[in-house]
């Protein structure tokens, strides 16, 4: 059997490319892409299952449209946001949006600035779908990770390596963590090698009441750092950041949850050892029990 699978999977080539009506060529593999396997991006499935939501731009007007769609039928039955109304005389763009659990409020980003591969400095705003009613999330700089408590009564986010929560009743902003400093401490998101190599950047969760955060801190003070010219202007400028090579410190990560109604944070016991890491933390369905995944350096044991 595999002495003949070999010739029949080379014959294969030929019979594709004589049965082309013109030559291929690079443009129309890396330019025109039109090789490329087909996909649904942007889609996002709404509660009841039977509607999902995207993103779409007016190609007349450019205006950007979050629309809600049957499953079934495909067509349109709701206009949910239009950023000409909802930034009317602001000269913002939407440029990307999430629901509140119960999707009573949105969530949307603009004036985005990629920080780097999964992370992103944002300044959001909440739309309440019933007030009709939009409102910043902050006024004070730029947002990382911001995410709805699960009843949309508050919304935290990351801004200068600190955790602030927002109330969105009171209007209140509460900064949870204060030792947070660039290339030293971060609260509430991923140091470099977590965003690249474990996928992911917003590191706080929200308890399934509501009534906790949990979070990481990585202390990156002892990471050598590594430095990149990033070219804005006619001279370059130096950027420096926190970057481990193999063999070299990582950042000592630690787990930390936040009681909204004591005001209090504890340390969470994940153990003596300080170099390993924690790709994973997770509430279970108990608000008072956090999941918590840890991993050797040498990654060939996970415990939990």
């Amino acid at each position: 059997m595999k002495k003949n699978l070999l010739p029949v999977a080379f014959l294969l080539l030929p019979a594709l490319v004589i049965g082309q009506k013109k030559p291929i060529t690079l443009d129309d593999i890396y330019t025109k892409r039109s090789f490329v396997a087909g996909g649904v991006f942007g889609l996002k499935s709404m509660n009841d299952g039977k509607h999902y939501s995207s993103q779409v731009t007016d190609k007349t007007n450019e205006d950007v449209y979050v629309l809600k769609y049957d499953y079934l039928s495909g067509s349109v039955k709701d206009t949910i946001l239009k950023n000409s109304k909802l930034f009317k005389g602001k000269g913002l763009k939407m440029d990307d949006y999430s629901f509140s659990n119960d999707e009573g409020k949105v969530l949307v980003a603009t004036e985005t600035e990629q920080v780097y591969r999964r992370s992103f400095l944002v300044n959001n705003y909440v739309y309440d779908r019933k007030s009709k009613s939009l409102a910043a999330v902050s006024e004070n700089g730029k947002q990382k990770y911001a995410d709805f408590a699960p009843d949309a009564s508050k919304i935290a986010f990351v801004r200068d390596n600190n955790i602030f929560i927002k109330d969105l009743n009171s209007g209140a902003e509460k900064k949870i963590t204060n030792d947070g400093v660039k290339n030293k401490i971060i609260n509430g998101g991923t140091d470099w090698v977590y965003e690249e190599e474990f996928e992911f950047a917003r590191a706080f969760f929200w308890s399934p009441d509501g009534k906790k955060i949990a979070f990481y801190r990585f202390d990156e003070t002892e990471v050598p750092e590594i430095s990149i010219p990033v070219y804005n202007g006619l001279y370059p400028e130096e950027y420096r950041y926190k970057y481990p090579k193999a063999g070299e410190k990582n950042s000592i990560v630690s787990i930390h949850f936040y009681d909204l109604a004591t005001g209090s944070t504890t340390t969470v016991d994940v153990g003596p050892e300080k170099d390993q890491y924690i790709p994973r933390i997770k509430w279970t369905n108990d608000a008072n029990t956090l999941c918590v995944f840890r991993m050797n350096r040498h990654q060939d044991k996970l415990e939990y």
